[in-house]
């Protein structure tokens, strides 16, 4: 099975003009992202609309940061 990369760190931190600290604050932050709770309460109540807004957050902020599997995915 090859191996399958799921962050692009290099790319991600190219995209904070290589600040390292502020690339790892981001991630932490995305862990904790108010989208995540709402997409899953959306699911929840069965609310499709509300479930593609908060995946197609979920998705973009997943390209801004390189999350690469995670964009692929979704």
């Amino acid at each position: 099975m090859a191996d399958i990369i799921y962050i692009n760190e290099e790319e991600g931190k190219r995209r904070v003009m290589n600040n390292a600290k502020l690339y790892a604050k981001l991630l932490t932050k995305f862990k904790n992202d108010i989208n995540l709770n709402d997409l899953l309460a959306s699911v929840d109540a069965q609310d499709w609309e509300g479930v593609q807004s908060a995946a197609h957050a979920i998705k973009g902020t997943a390209a801004n940061l390189s999350l690469i599997e995670l964009f692929n995915r979704s």
